[in-house]
């Protein structure tokens, strides 16, 4: 369904006041989860190692991405008309850390705009995306840091057009084996001016702490987070978990998060085949009466030169990229043996990337 906008409304109207009446913010896409995967865990990055979309909220986890990988995802706004999607790539060097290319886009869709005369035409109100460049690189095992460098491109009604510059900044600190912790600071030094109306991108800061625990028949990940934006009183909090599985290519996931808005509950699965996942998630509906929902598709490399997950690897691996055991392997251990075990690091299903430890 389109809405419906007078001419007369767009040619008169500020473009800030233009933004905040239908796009709400015409930076705000910025601070949307850019992937299935961190959405359906309630909005973390931290437990999430091997997801692009969580490299791209907090840069600092580019250097604990354990390999190179590609990925695409979409979403409908909840009004059922706006549009959004993510693509991203990480090409993962031995020597030289992870580097990231990435681009985030929203538009409003169009709506039905009529003119003084009465006659109808259709307008896109709104068309935002974001190109950014990043580097993240791991140092002395246990401590990680990233920088991402960002153009910020906006569209309004297809007349008032606007665009800058801005940084992301992101440090993640292993604490021990099964513990973590990350900050992150987000659109650094960045207005976005339309001719006399000048908006300010939304500063997020945020910090999140993540246990990873291994089982026999499977791995958790979990975590609890909280961000702040510059000039708001109110905290967004978060908390979500995913459950990979050791004996088939599925990951379930959920979570939940407090905003201004209220509590949002959040749930989504994985199913992974070969190099490929893909990863659904949804937000269920409380005051709105549609669902949101996202869907991402990625692929996977295996190591540092790009090369395609072998299921029978013939090189032990170390640190990030440890080889997981062969399936017979696993049969002859005894029960001592799996305890002694239980806790590597090692991959679940050619493709789910555990935390190393």
């Amino acid at each position: 369904m389109k809405k419906t906008v007078t001419l007369i409304f767009l040619l008169f109207a500020p473009a800030g006041s233009f933004a905040e009446s239908y796009g709400g913010s015409s930076s705000m896409f910025l601070s949307d989860d850019p992937s299935a995967t961190g959405f359906s865990a309630g909005g973390l990055a931290l437990p999430l190692y091997d997801d692009p979309g969580a490299a791209y909220v907090n840069p600092g986890l580019l250097g604990r991405m354990g390999r190179s990988a590609a990925s695409l995802s979409f979403w409908k706004g909840v009004d059922g008309i706006s549009n959004y999607a993510f693509l991203s790539g990480i090409l993962k060097t031995e020597d030289y850390g992870a580097f990231s290319l990435s681009c985030l886009g929203y538009s409003s869709g169009e709506e039905e705009i009529y003119d003084i005369n009465g006659s109808a035409s259709d307008l896109t109100l709104q068309k935002d995306y974001a190109v950014s460049a990043g580097w993240g690189r791991s140092f002395q095992e246990n401590i990680s840091f990233g920088l991402k460098v960002k153009n910020v491109n906006s569209e309004l009604a297809e007349e008032y057009s606007a665009n800058t510059f801005a940084f992301d900044l992101g440090v993640a600190l292993k604490v021990d084996k099964e513990l973590s912790a990350a900050i992150s600071v987000e659109n650094l030094n960045g207005k976005l001016k339309y001719k006399s109306a000048e908006e300010p991108l939304p500063r997020n800061v945020r910090f999140e702490m993540a246990q990873n625990i291994q089982f026999r028949h499977g791995a958790l990940n979990a975590g609890i987070g909280i961000k702040k934006e510059t000039g708001e009183e109110y905290l967004n909090f978060m908390g979500g978990a995913e459950w990979l599985f050791k004996s088939l290519p599925l990951a379930l996931r959920g979570g939940l998060r407090s905003e201004k808005e209220g509590l949002a509950f959040n749930a989504g699965l994985g199913i992974m085949w070969k190099q490929f996942s893909l990863v659904y998630g949804m937000q269920f509906p409380e005051r709105l009466g549609n669902s949101a929902q996202r869907i991402t598709l990625s692929f996977h490399f295996d190591d540092a030169s790009g090369a395609a997950v072998s299921k029978k690897p013939k090189k032990e691996k170390s640190g990030w990229e440890k080889k997981k055991p062969s399936r017979k392997t696993e049969k002859k251990k005894s029960g001592k043996k799996e305890k002694e075990d239980k806790g590597k690091s090692g991959e679940y299903w050619d493709g789910w990337f555990i935390m190393p430890q």
